[in-house]
Order: C-alpha cells, then sequence, then structure tokens
C-alpha cells in the first residue's frame, strides 16, 4: 500500500505542470533548470515523506512483500547484501539488520549474524546467495510473488467459508420474507375463490 502511494505521489509530481523562473536578467538557463530540479527534488520528497507519516504508525510492521521489493531493487541496482540490509533499515527503521549486516561483514556465519532476528522470508531468500553465491534478486523475486499468491489464496478460501457460513443466516431472514410475502397472499387468494370469500 504504502509502495502505491509513492509511485502516485511521484506521478502525481511528474504530471503537474512546473513553472521554472529565472534568477533575473543574469542567470542562466543551466541555472535555472537546475533550481527547478531542486524544488522538483523537495517537491517529491515532501509529498514521499507526507505518504510515509501519514500511510504508517511508528510501531505498525512493515508489510514483508514490500521489504521483499525494497531488497530486490537494492540488489538490482548494485548493492551488497550487507548493504542492501543497512538501507533497508534506513528505509524501514530500525537498526536489527544493520547489526547483521555488521556481523557479516566482519566475518560471521550467517547463522551467527542472524541469530537475533527472528526467521523471516529476506533471511531465507537471502542465504543461498550469502553462502552459494547465488543471483539473490530472482530468490527474492519468486518469494515476494509466492506470499502474495499465499495471502490470495488464504483471501479466496477466507470468502469461501465466509460464503458458508452466511447461508443459514440469510436462509433464516429471507424464508419467513419469502413465506410472508410470496407463498401467503398465493394460499390467501387461492383459499378465497375456493370457499368463495
Amino acid at each position: 500500500m504504502l509502495g502505491l502511494m509513492v509511485v502516485a505521489a511521484v506521478l502525481a509530481v511528474v504530471w503537474m505542470p512546473w513553472r521554472v523562473s529565472g534568477g533575473g536578467a543574469g542567470s542562466s538557463g543551466a541555472g535555472a533548470a537546475g533550481s527547478g530540479l531542486a524544488r522538483v527534488r523537495e517537491r517529491v520528497a515532501r509529498v514521499v515523506g507526507r505518504a510515509g507519516v501519514l500511510g504508517k504508525r511508528a510501531d505498525e510492521p512493515v508489510d514483508m512483500a514490500v521489504v521483499l521489493d525494497l531488497a530486490a531493487a537494492a540488489l538490482g541496482s548494485g548493492l551488497s547484501i550487507p548493504g542492501t540490509l543497512k538501507a533497508l533499515d534506513a528505509a524501514i527503521g530500525g537498526a536489527a539488520r544493520t547489526q547483521t549486516a555488521n556481523l557479516l561483514l566482519m566475518g560471521a556465519t550467517w547463522e551467527e549474524a542472524w541469530e537475533d532476528l527472528h526467521r523471516d522470508r529476506l533471511r531465507d531468500a537471502l542465504r543461498a546467495a550469502w553462502t552459494d553465491g547465488a543471483a539473490p534478486v530472482p530468490l527474492i523475486q519468486r518469494s515476494a510473488q509466492s506470499l502474495r499468491l499465499q495471502r490470495q489464496r488464504n483471501a479466496k478460501e477466507a470468502a469461501a467459508r465466509l460464503g458458508a457460513r452466511l447461508v443459514m443466516p440469510l436462509g433464516l431472514c429471507f424464508l419467513p420474507a419469502f413465506i410472508l410475502l410470496g407463498v401467503v397472499p398465493v394460499v390467501a387468494g387461492a383459499a378465497g375463490r375456493l370457499f368463495g370469500l
């Protein structure tokens, strides 16, 4: 959700009409373009910062799929695994991943570095990359996709269970209404004709 808000904010900032005003008669085009770019950066930072502050509470955990997407983006841009862990802590808050990154850089084994953190998908996805040298980005993307598919399956199962649970209460509500509005008038009309009432 936060990722969608950030993308929407960036698109809104990019598509908004911008007016770059020069500093005066002696200002160069490059200086005006640079100040315009600085304004764009400031506005993007304000909008993204506002979206992050309004969209998240400090005690609310960040969605693991978003964490995996951020890690894949960081690794895809060329960061190392410890650098990615530090960048994740800088982006979403906390210091546990930074401590893990520092332990990895100092030569700790994978298990020693991660012993203070609970087991999560990021740890599992990065294990093969750190220990065996496998490409980390496809592993992380596959893990994020698997998490999203699992959530989608769980939501569909919950919706199916809800539908099964709602049959009885809805049936109990609609059956008396059907009898009173559909069956009783037909029976009363037929009885009236039959008995001449």
